[in-house]
């Protein structure tokens, strides 16, 4: 019988605490939903892999990594330089505004080997409005000098 009373007040007093939480409406996000990509906004997924060239229109690297800060404000870019199919890879890190955004694609990069005639590319912060995201970045420096910086370090890398 103490068993059957301490049992059915157990139950009552559990359905009392969770009465109120069960109540409880769910938060509204009424007015947060983002229904489209406005044309000032990029891809973020297709920054990655954008190749980036160098003032003389030489491809020096691609974008392999966003650095983002925990307000969502990208701060940097990892950008992949040198080697072959990922062998003697370096990653270098940049600010993001370091980079020269450019919407429209180039006729012409030229290989780092290439010796093609520089294009006239047109430079924007907007995006390609069909793409919705740049086609290419400029960085004022060489691939040498790329070559040369201090080598990125992950924060995952710290634990090996």
């Amino acid at each position: 019988m103490k068993t059957t009373t301490l049992f059915s007040g157990i139950i009552i007093g559990s359905s009392l605490l969770a009465g109120p939480a069960l109540a409880q409406s769910p938060v509204s996000v009424k007015g947060q939903f983002m229904t489209s990509q406005s044309s000032s906004e990029w891809l973020g997924s297709k920054l990655i892999g954008l190749n980036i060239y160098d003032e003389k229109n030489n491809k020096i690297g691609s974008i392999d990594q966003l650095l983002v800060d925990r307000n969502g404000v990208i701060e940097g870019v990892v950008i992949g330089v040198g080697g072959f199919l990922g062998v003697d890879k370096k990653d270098v890190a940049l600010p993001f505004k370091s980079l020269r955004w450019v919407s429209q694609q180039a006729a012409n990069h030229k290989s780092t080997t290439g010796s093609n005639t520089p294009p006239e590319t047109s430079s924007s912060t907007a995006t390609d409005s069909s793409k919705g995201y740049p086609d290419h970045a400029v960085l004022n420096t060489t691939k040498d000098q790329l070559k040369n910086a201090p080598n990125f370090h992950y924060a995952s890398d710290k634990d090996k």
